[in-house]
């Protein structure tokens, strides 16, 4: 019998309140969840194009493929996304005519600056108080709790039976073999899961930095 504590009500509850409090100020914004992400991308990178911009919400399981090109052609139609070289004036990089890249025009950041002013703002009344190590155990338990979770998602824990089970059992010959290549795509997808949750961590939060390995709520 376990006794480790169910820690999937107390992360359910946090994520289902701060997402409510997210929800709250882009609803005040006239923004979507997936549009506030597509705002964050182009924060950290300046300009992506369509194609970039609709597989980084598809890799980050924010919405699915046609969800997140009708999210682009969405913010595109109200005027706060525009091809680069007309969002920064003549000479920017505008890419190709199938493959865009686009970038927040001066209405675009007119919406999402002071949302993200006001996300910092909460995010700081949320923890800034809290002690650095708490946080940081915090940090390394969801991280780990999130890459396990991810890679049961791309199939590497899936199980083939129950306890005592003697389906999928590979010859003796072979075991070997098979449990060195296990080892190696179980390393290899536990780094990439890794890698989409600090991705999808900053987009919830806003950090705007793609490449950053920050482990935060918004």
């Amino acid at each position: 019998m376990t006794t480790t504590p169910a820690l999937t009500h107390d992360i359910g509850q946090a994520e289902h309140t701060m997402r409510a409090l997210l929800e709250r100020l882009l609803d005040e914004a006239g923004l979507s969840f997936p549009e506030w992400t597509v705002l964050i991308f182009l924060d950290g990178a300046g300009s992506l194009s369509l194609s970039e911009l609709v597989q980084r919400q598809v890799d980050g399981r924010v919405v699915p493929e046609a969800a997140a090109r009708a999210t682009v052609d969405g913010l595109l139609s109200r005027g706060l996304l525009a091809p680069a070289d007309e969002a920064h004036g003549a000479g920017g990089p505008g890419g190709d005519g199938e493959d865009p890249r686009l970038a927040p025009t001066a209405a675009g950041e007119a919406v999402y600056r002071p949302a993200r002013r006001t996300v910092a703002r909460i995010t700081d009344e949320l923890y800034g108080d809290l002690p650095p190590a708490d946080l940081e155990a915090t940090h390394r338990t969801l991280a780990e709790v999130t890459s396990r979770a991810f890679a049961r998602l791309s199939g590497v824990s899936s199980s083939t039976g129950g306890p005592g089970s003697s389906a999928s059992v590979p010859p003796k010959a072979h075991r070997h073999d098979l449990t060195h290549q296990q080892t190696h795509h179980q390393r290899k997808d536990a780094r990439n899961a890794r890698d989409r949750c600090a991705r999808l961590d900053n987009v919830l939060r806003g950090d705007g930095d793609w490449d950053a390995a920050r482990i935060s709520p918004w």
